[in-house]
């Protein structure tokens, strides 16, 4: 899971990559939580997950690794090729989602921290800009 270690007071917001899940209409879901992403709308607070993929457990929320401080938060890989790394080791999807890497810009309240050893930012908005090939 996230481990945020840092404020960020320096910044308001942070352009980096997001792997997501996305049905055909372009709408994006949270791949571990299983919730739709809504820009510039605060993340919600997750109080029953949904997984959309094996990548994940299905009870992150009660188990002793997930980060009190990632709550209503959602993060982004600060390099391309680190999100490209995640995102090879993704097995598969239920249903009708697809997995896709965006350049994606989180907002409000930063903090960074790692996924695994991977640096990321998470904020508690997300503004999805292109898909990455």
């Amino acid at each position: 899971m996230c481990f945020l270690e840092k404020e960020i007071k320096n910044k308001t917001e942070y352009t980096g990559y997001k792997i997501v899940a996305k049905k055909q209409n372009r709408d994006y879901y949270s791949i571990a939580m299983g919730f739709e992403y809504k820009e510039d709308e605060d993340i919600p607070i997750v109080k029953k997950q949904e997984v959309l993929s094996d990548m994940f457990r299905d009870s992150i929320l009660e188990g002793p690794c997930h980060n009190p401080d990632m709550r209503g938060r959602t993060a982004v890989f600060r390099n391309k090729k680190d999100a490209g790394n995640f995102f090879r080791n993704i097995p598969r999807f239920y249903c009708v989602y697809q997995p896709v890497i965006v350049r994606a810009t989180v907002k409000k309240d930063l903090m960074s921290g790692t996924y695994s050893f991977w640096n990321i930012v998470a904020g508690r908005r997300i503004k999805f800009h292109e898909e990455i090939k």
